[in-house]
């Protein structure tokens, strides 16, 4: 027993998942309950066909009919309008709900049993046939038959010439909120109209008063009938405006709600009927039947689609004009001709861009912009579109240029003009110190290692006897003499006068035996050049500099 239960529920629990559809609903005043599931629920099963299984209580019967895939795809694409559909959307509710309300039909026997027939070719209708009569709809001669229920309205239309049958349907709530929206649009015209009688009859009386031509009789009716609006205002404005107001809104609803009454169900069925349209579906070409709210619907959707769609694209052409202002420049070539750069691509054009007709670019500034080569290139240029130059510098690169220049000018007494002369220099004095320890008797390196001292360390103490011993070894070495004769006058040793008369003495005589500074230049740059570019904030490297130039003018003030 328990095996045949658990038998049951798995039986049971399939039968579940293969369940697509289930629903109840009111079928020509019969409750009907409807079951939709797949004929084959395994998962690997190709087969997406359905059975459609349908309960009455009224008499406790069951009916199945069974539905090929193919036949479930045409009727999905019938109501949905569309072609191709995936299997999501052939097992959709929404879609099953309208083939569905679409293809049944509840008939009587003999007996007066209710049977439920599925339509092949979507007859079937949720209400009870109310009227059925022959009406042109769009020149083009059918038979209509309506079906009326508490929730819809269905319209079947049957075209002899082709066999087919249209099917449309209206609920409730959108015919009630269809005839309320008439009948203000009645409302509205003939206050519209009495509005313009009213200014025709003011117009009748100014020419009367001014003197100008009139009609009698279209005076007396003007006056008239401005007495009888002008009383009707005064009752208003005594305090019954907003009765009024709520009397004219009942009237409308009572207007509409006339209508839907079963006793003027015919009427109702006439005001439709002139409504009714012909209009073929944009996806299949064949024909639609729809009533004017729809066609009026989908003429909003498409006026508010436009007018969206103006609105977007006068955007993008701002921003686009934006983006072409910023990138688009005007320039003037040495002919004063105008012509157009774009500053991204670096293209140019003789003619203003296309989207750009009807709008005007600013005058070109005089400034420089840079511009992205053309032909693909990787590089940038400058230009300026006012005097129509051309650069491959930035404006920042320029004037780093000009100021190096100008620097370098103003340094060329004390700094060397070439980096490869610091190198060597740096290089040079880097060794002066170990060819002095490695051989301290040499009269070079004594005399490199005491400029070294004096020039470089601002070592005095270490300097002056490196000096003397120099002078021993060579006293005719212009080089010692000149290099002596500056420490002396620069370093101000006491007795001044006398320290500063010999170092000036042993210049000149280093001027005598060097008359082309040959001995003494190296020194010059390698030691007292470099002193200054090493440290430019100290003073006294500049005051040596400035005696090793009047070395080399000639020029003391003793």
């Amino acid at each position: 027993m328990a095996k045949y239960r658990k038998k049951m529920k798995d039986r049971r629990r399939k039968f579940n998942n293969s369940v697509v559809f289930n629903e109840s609903r009111r079928i020509g005043g019969v409750s009907v309950l409807l079951q939709m599931y797949r004929k084959d629920n395994r998962r690997t099963s190709k087969d997406y066909g359905v059975v459609l299984r349908t309960y009455i209580p009224e008499n406790q019967t069951t009916f199945e009919h069974p539905i090929d895939e193919w036949k479930l795809r045409d009727y999905v694409e019938t109501v949905t309008g569309t072609r191709g559909v995936s299997i999501a959307e052939l097992y959709d509710k929404k879609n099953i709900k309208q083939v569905l309300g679409t293809r049944l039909i509840v008939r009587r026997n003999n007996q007066h049993q209710p049977k439920v027939l599925f339509s092949s070719q979507g007859l079937g209708t949720s209400g009870e046939l109310a009227w059925k009569r022959g009406v042109t709809v769009s020149k083009k001669a059918f038979v209509i038959a309506v079906y009326r229920s508490e929730a819809e309205i269905t319209f079947q239309a049957y075209y002899p010439k082709s066999s087919e049958t249209l099917t449309t349907e209206l609920k409730t709530p959108t015919l009630k909120k269809w005839l309320d929206e008439e009948e203000i649009h009645v409302q509205k015209r003939k206050e519209n109209k009495r509005r313009k009688k009213i200014a025709r009859c003011l117009q009748v009386c100014d020419d009367y008063r001014e003197g100008r031509g009139f009609d009698q009789q279209e005076l007396i009716f003007s006056q008239n009938f401005l007495r009888e609006q002008h009383t009707l205002k005064t009752s208003l404005t005594a305090g019954s405006i907003g009765d009024s107001a709520a009397e004219e809104v009942t009237a409308i609803e009572h207007s509409s709600s006339l209508l839907l009454k079963e006793e003027n169900q015919k009427s109702l069925f006439v005001w439709l009927f002139k409504r009714l349209m012909i209009r073929p579906n944009g996806d299949t070409g064949k024909m639609m039947l729809v009533l004017e709210y729809q066609v009026e619907d989908e003429l909003r959707d498409e006026a508010a689609v436009l007018l969206q769609s103006i609105c977007r694209r006068y955007i993008v052409r701002c921003r686009t004009y934006n983006t072409l202002v910023a990138t688009t420049i005007i320039m003037i070539d040495p002919t004063s001709k105008r012509y157009y750069l774009n500053t991204t691509d670096g293209s140019t054009s003789w003619e203003l861009p296309l989207i750009l007709y009807g709008w005007s670019l600013p005058e070109p500034n005089d400034e420089w912009i840079r511009v992205k080569e053309s032909a693909g290139g990787d590089g940038y240029y400058y230009v300026n579109p006012a005097r129509g130059q051309v650069a491959n510098l930035s404006p920042d690169k320029a004037a780093h240029i000009i100021q190096q220049l100008v620097r370098n000018y103003q340094s060329r007494h004390f700094l060397p003009h070439c980096l490869d002369r610091v190198i060597r220099s740096f290089k040079f004095l880097k060794t002066i110190e170990a060819n002095y320890n490695k051989d301290k008797g040499r009269l070079s390196s004594i005399i490199n290692f005491a400029v070294l001292s004096y020039a470089i360390n601002h070592d005095e103490d270490t300097a002056r006897p490196l000096f003397k011993t120099a002078l021993e070894m060579s006293p005719n070495n212009p080089l010692v003499l000149r290099a002596y004769g500056i420490f002396l006058v620069a370093s101000c040793e006491t007795p001044r006068k006398p320290n500063f008369a010999r170092g000036i003495e042993m210049i000149e005589g280093g001027n005598v035996l060097d008359p082309q500074h040959s001995k003494f230049d190296i020194a010059m740059k390698c030691f007292f050049q470099f002193a200054a570019l090493l440290d430019p904030f100290n003073s006294k490297v500049f005051v040596t500099l400035a005696i090793c130039h009047q070395v080399f003018d000639f020029f003391f003030l003793v």
